[in-house]
């Protein structure tokens, strides 16, 4: 899972919950506190008791009415991700009880619009392939019943739901004619002669389908105009895509990676908002080595492999199942609307001219229970003109309100169409509550005020007179439409009637590299009621807000941001790195890699081996040595083994000058030469005797891995026998010996025995460790 957020980009750390606690947590929102996703996984055998056959089923329905209770959507989490592993075979009887569970759990995944999301054993085992999923030697040594293959297909599979659940969508879909939305070149064959079969249908389709939930698809190709138009209308019986799906496109001499900076100006997108599919391997490394934040997905020429690659295409997931907002089945429509007024801006001799020619009509109103998903999504989908750009959850939107906080929707309409709902604030009063936002996770905590705040209702300070705003967003679309100071004025409305003549206005602000524009924009409004512009909020006077007057000719923050839309792409340095992350993943996906278990595997080690250099280098830059995860420990490169040793009490070190003489009988043969290929495990390159174990990264669930891939190679790993009169020590040390395969091996059975791995690694590649009690 951490290899895989990697490579996403995403920040943050798994937490494991309580071992077999997961029906009881499903009915306790507060277990998924502080949590941007969630996971249960279930491994059905484990429910079984054999004494009680027809429990089992009581338990799994337990579950499933857990699920129904919707308690696990009552915080802020993006959603719950429910995993079923394989089994093995089962009596007749208990195999029905689990088939009869699958079904009902597909139900209710169907049945939920959005937030639940299951992985089947099926789709585990098409990520498997030919591997086999079960390990008995890890599962008598750790009770894990899984191999390491299965182990890796689970986490791919849970990435692709992290993928779709977590990082923003793709808003716009960059696609080449010729070879990728149908056969042939336009140019040589006509619009009768290009071929329409099967895959490039099923790809228009799902294509059609993202277009219908608000993706904005665009043409990007070397053809001439009238050639592709001509496609759509003399085949558009035969064709899934329709025109009319079409929101804007660049057709002509350009390579790719200019099209797309045009796209990117004509619908006011950042570019790591764009994706493109395209067959010529060299135009999609164009665009790789120009516009890195740019997701690009190669379309292979052989049908078979664009068969295989088409079904890890993870950037195509539609997010939800749901219908989506109005504003999403809209967007096409709404784009090209924007055209329209594009095309008589320049017709206009002057910006008053234009903009009354539109006949703007603006509407802020206090949102309700409906409009909290489309609310959801501004907050996530704006970045321009975001003052605060965190993830509100729909469930956060409605406790905002039950605790007090106000909710303002913000709509447009002109003489062209209808923008829908294009802006959102979220506002309180500073004496009502705080909202303290988690780390490394989406969502609010709601706090009572500070008790400053309750001196300010004995007139001490003006806590009850001031109004903070934590969300402040609103698309570019609508900028310089007068739109943000309808928005500014609404909250000065507010704050004076909660706070009479003397209130003020405070505007959360939070600085990233994407909201330049609503900086200016809260800067210029500072300036003009008289304001103050700080590094984390913007405060102003109510009745300087009130005296602001929208003036489109003044707006030259707004008149900029054509300048921003069309600049020169940064460079490397300054692209997102968490976008430039996925961008390569996406990429690399499209290519064939990271989709059987051994490519990831193989990429993992990879990472562990770059992540452990990268630490060697910095350490030595330091003076440090390899640099440890727990700062408080002294420095290893100061220590040998034997200033481990010496530290390892009395009765460990007895064991330990035993296994030493037994080492050096052992390490001799042949059979045990073979365990210097389990670093792979590691990801480590050398074995350095005066670090520990654990800096290598290693925990019981790797020491298990080791023992089951020993096994596969002839040599059991099993416990020492008796030694001393110390029975924890005797259970702590474990030594290899060359015997054969089918030997039966020592099951550890309790958490000292899966402590003893430690001490088996340790002792097999001469890694020293330190207090292995402190690990857990």
């Amino acid at each position: 899972m951490q290899f895989w957020m990697r490579r996403m980009g995403l920040s943050g750390a798994v937490r494991e919950a309580g071992y077999d606690l997961v029906t009881r947590e499903l009915f306790m929102p507060d277990a998924f506190a502080r949590t941007a996703l969630n996971i249960a996984f279930l491994h059905l055998p484990d429910w079984h008791n054999t004494a009680d056959p027809d429990a089992v089923e009581g338990k799994l329905n337990l579950f499933l009415k857990a699920l129904e209770s919707g308690a696990w959507r009552q915080l802020s989490a993006r959603g719950l991700v429910v995993l079923v592993g394989p089994w093995q075979e089962a009596c007749p009887r208990v195999q029905k009880v689990f088939q009869s569970f699958l079904q009902k759990l597909e139900h209710a995944a169907s049945e939920s619009s959005s937030g639940l999301e299951c992985v089947f054993p099926a789709e585990l085992r098409e990520v498997l392939g030919g591997h086999e999923a079960f390990d008995e030697v890890a599962m008598r040594v750790g009770q894990i019943p899984f191999s390491e293959e299965m182990l890796v297909a689970m986490s791919a599979c849970l990435a692709r739901r992290m993928h779709r659940l977590l990082l923003p969508p793709v808003k716009a879909i960059a696609v080449d004619c010729d070879e990728t939305l149908w056969g042939n070149a336009v140019g040589e064959v006509g619009a009768e002669g290009v071929e329409l079969s099967e895959r490039f249908q099923r790809l228009q389709e799902k294509l059609a389908g993202l277009a219908a939930r608000g993706t904005l698809l665009c043409l990007c190709s070397r053809n001439k105009f009238e050639d592709v138009r001509r496609v759509f209308w003399e085949r558009e019986r035969e064709m899934p895509l329709k025109w009319s799906h079409v929101t804007a496109w660049v057709i002509d001499e350009l390579d790719k990676a200019a099209g797309i900076r045009q796209l990117g100006a004509q619908l006011k997108l950042s570019l790591d908002a764009f994706a493109l599919l395209d067959d010529n391997p060299a135009e999609c490394l164009r665009v790789r080595a120009e516009l890195p934040a740019v997701m690009v997905w190669h379309l292979p020429e052989d049908a078979g492999t664009w068969e295989v690659r088409m079904k890890q295409a993870w950037l195509l997931d539609e997010r939800s199942r749901g219908a989506g907002t109005s504003e999403d089945r809209s967007r096409v429509k709404m784009y090209q609307e924007e055209q329209s007024r594009a095309a008589m801006r320049q017709s206009c001799a002057s910006v008053a001219e234009y903009h009354q020619l539109l006949g703007s009509e603006i509407s802020v109103e206090a949102a309700g229970e409906e409009d909290a998903e489309r609310l959801s999504q501004l907050s996530e989908r704006t970045n321009q003109f975001n003052a605060f750009k965190r993830f509100v959850s729909t469930r956060d939107v409605a406790r905002y309100k039950e605790h007090g906080g106000k909710l303002r929707k913000v709509s447009l309409r002109d003489n062209f169409g209808d923008y829908g709902v294009i802006g959102v604030v979220m506002m309180r009063r500073a004496s009502a509550f705080t909202v303290r936002w988690q780390e490394n996770a989406d969502g609010m905590t709601f706090d009572p005020p500070p008790a400053s705040c309750e001196l300010g209702r004995e007139g001490a300070n003006s806590a009850d007179r001031r109004v903070e705003v934590d969300i402040f967003a609103m698309s570019c679309r609508a900028l310089g439409r007068g739109v943000e100071h309808a928005m500014l004025t609404s909250v000065a409305e507010f704050a004076k009637e909660v706070g009479e003549g003397g209130a003020w206005v405070t505007v959360k602000f939070r600085s990233n590299d994407r909201n330049k524009l609503v900086r200016h924009f809260l800067e210029w409004a500072a300036s003009e009621s008289g304001g103050s512009a700080g590094e984390e909020e913007f405060s102003y006077p109510v009745h300087g807000l009130l005296s602001l007057n929208f003036d489109c000719s003044r707006m030259n923050y707004a008149l900029a941001y054509s300048d921003v839309s069309s600049s020169p792409p940064p460079s490397s340095g300054e692209v997102e790195s968490s976008a430039v992350a996925r961008a390569e993943l996406m990429w690399e996906l499209s290519r064939g890699g990271l989709m059987t278990p051994e490519s990831i595997l193989q990429a993992m080690a990879d990472m562990k081996r770059k992540t452990r250099r990268e630490k060697e280098r910095n350490g030595s830059q330091q003076g440090n040595g390899i640099v440890s995860d727990k700062p408080r420990r002294p420095a290893s490169s100061d220590k040998d083994a034997s200033w481990y040793h010496k530290r390892r009490p009395k009765k460990e070190r007895q064991v330990a000058e035993q296994l030493k003489g037994i080492w050096s009988e052992v390490r001799a043969l042949p059979l045990v030469c073979d365990l210097v290929k389990l670093l792979e495990v590691l990801g480590v390159e050398e074995v350095k005797t005066n670090v520990p174990f654990m800096e290598y990264g290693g925990d019981s669930l790797t020491g298990v891995t080791v023992i089951a891939k020993a096994f596969r190679q002839g040599i059991s790993l099993q416990l020492l026998p008796n030694l001393g009169d110390n029975k924890a020590t005797d259970r702590m040390c474990c030594i290899a010996s060359p015997l054969f395969a089918n030997q039966p091996v020592a099951d550890f059975v309790s958490l000292l025995n899966l402590l003893a791995v430690h001490h088996l690694v340790a002792c097999l590649f001469h890694i020293p460790l330190t207090a292995p009690f402190s690990i857990f």
